[in-house]
């Protein structure tokens, strides 16, 4: 594993019509800053960076960018109140609770991918839970960016890598 560390092992797409799940924990940077627990996630964690990819079939592919996982039905900009997760109160210690419970809002304006040489970037529509964007891409490998910009009034503008991107082919 160490001599294979600093290489890209990109993940397979199009092998099949099944949508293939990256998560930002997957993701790749010089500082190897990664959100590796639900807690980053919650909070809000600013990471970038890419995802390596391997497009074994040649085919237009939806890339579908989200903060929450598809599962939870939550929007791109919402945060979350109390616990959501049900989580296991007798066997986990309460200063563990943020892991498990809350997440901030964060004001997400626009989304941003780069991949296969092309660069596309759309507005969020405010209570969305995802962004989608359609590309036509060929065989071989390649690195996916991906990005949400947050606008906070005052502050910097900050760009946040997806937490979740789910890639299939586009019917």
């Amino acid at each position: 594993v160490s001599r294979q560390f600093d290489l890209d092992v990109p993940y397979a797409i199009g092998i099949s019509n099944e949508v293939v799940c990256l998560t930002a924990h997957d993701i790749r940077n010089e500082a190897g800053d990664v959100p590796w627990q639900q807690k980053h996630i919650r909070n809000g964690k600013v990471v970038s960076g890419y995802w390596a990819l391997d497009v074994r079939s040649a085919a237009c592919y939806t890339i579908e960018l989200r903060r929450w996982p598809q599962s939870m039905g939550y929007k791109l900009d919402e945060g979350i109140d109390g616990d959501d997760s049900g989580w296991r109160r007798d066997c986990i210690q309460s200063s563990n609770a943020p892991m498990y419970e809350g997440g901030v809002a964060m004001k997400l304006r626009w989304a941003h991918i780069e991949i296969a040489g092309l660069s596309l970037h759309t507005e969020i529509v405010p209570g969305s839970e995802s962004v989608r964007f359609d590309t036509k891409l060929t065989i071989g490998e390649t690195k996916l960016y991906a990005g949400f910009f947050e606008s906070v009034p005052g502050t910097m503008n900050q760009t946040i890598a997806p937490y979740y991107i789910y890639i299939s082919k586009s019917t």
